[in-house]
């Protein structure tokens, strides 16, 4: 199945929706890039597994660059050689209901687990980040944010907001980072 799904991420048109059943899905990473209105979902953050920890390539477990209109909800993603998931230039991204881990937390994991940079409107909410081994959940450059009911555990920093314009982050817990 999992051919199946890179298959269908890269010929996704414009105001697509993908729907990912339940199950553990293997991959070596997805990209999305220059489209509009696209939307990811997962039956569950302890359903839909997308695990990448047979990374051979690339800089990231999931890469979404120049999309307008953004979500990704419902599902877990973890074990990516780099971040794990990185959208940059995008406009009107949603991160909900997400869980972004790596098992082993040191100077292997990947560096951020949500990682929104040089985006605009972005709203990260009841998502989990584990494990990074620099930020758990970092916006950077970006403008108009908001990270609300988020929990970050384990990471170096749990939530770092780094060059932003009117961000808003409240409702959080970060705990155990270093």
């Amino acid at each position: 199945e999992e051919s199946k799904i890179v298959e269908a991420l890269l010929s996704l048109k414009d105001s697509s929706s993908v729907l990912l059943k339940e199950g553990v899905y293997k991959f070596d990473n997805l990209s999305i890039a220059q489209l509009k209105h696209i939307l990811i979902k997962g039956e569950g953050f302890d359903k839909t597994i997308l695990d990448f920890s047979s990374q051979t390539q690339g800089g990231e477990g999931i890469r979404v660059t120049g999309v307008k209109g953004f979500t990704i909800e419902g599902m877990s993603i973890r074990d990516s050689k780099g971040d794990l998931i990185k959208m940059s230039n995008c406009r009107d991204v949603v991160v909900r209901n997400l869980h972004a881990t790596w098992k082993t937390a040191d100077s292997t994991s990947g560096g951020y687990a949500i990682y929104p940079v040089l985006c605009n409107n972005v709203l990260i909410e009841n998502c989990y980040a584990e494990g990074s081994s620099d930020a758990g959940i970092y916006v950077g450059q970006s403008r108009d944010i908001i990270v609300k009911n988020c929990e970050a555990y384990h990471n170096v920093a749990g939530i770092e907001i780094e060059n932003c314009i009117r961000a808003d982050v409240f409702n959080n817990y970060a705990h155990e980072n270093t």
